[in-house]
């Protein structure tokens, strides 16, 4: 668990997770660099995140792009010349996010696009989201 919430923190290199008999137990340390090890520390686990590798398609500047923890990624906009944006689409799998919350399915660094982008980057993008449930309209006429 500890190794997972360092190689999801951007700026960690190296973590330390504190055993059942440390005085500190279960509490997880996470570094933003590593100069030195305690190798006298007893009950310690220390490592370095793991790597985070993506296929071609979620690369986006160089690193890996992922909607937020409690969504799933459905699809990648193409990448468009001349632009570093790229869109992303982004799904909650259980439908538990309120519309207030949205942002939070999101990867993080988003931003919101404005209209002339998001018609841009939509321009070459072929998508179809498969339907698994009924509509509210649906439902109501039903």
């Amino acid at each position: 668990e500890c190794n997972n919430l360092c190689a999801s923190e951007d700026e960690c290199v190296a973590f330390t997770f504190m055993g059942e008999e440390h005085p500190l137990a279960n509490l997880c340390f996470l570094f933003s660099s590593c100069l030195e090890l305690d190798e006298d520390c007893m009950e310690c686990t220390t490592g370095v995140a793991e790597c985070r590798t993506c296929n071609f398609e979620a690369t986006f500047d160089g690193a890996c792009a992922a909607c937020g923890s409690k969504a799933t990624t459905i699809s990648y906009a193409p990448a468009v010349p001349g632009l570093s944006s790229r869109m992303m689409l982004c799904d909650d799998p259980l439908d538990q996010t309120c519309e207030k919350d949205l942002g939070t399915l999101c990867s993080t660094g988003y931003h919101l696009c404005s209209h002339l982008e998001f018609n841009v980057l939509n321009e070459k993008w072929d998508v179809s989201v498969p339907r698994t449930k009924p509509c509210w309209r649906d439902l109501l006429t039903n």
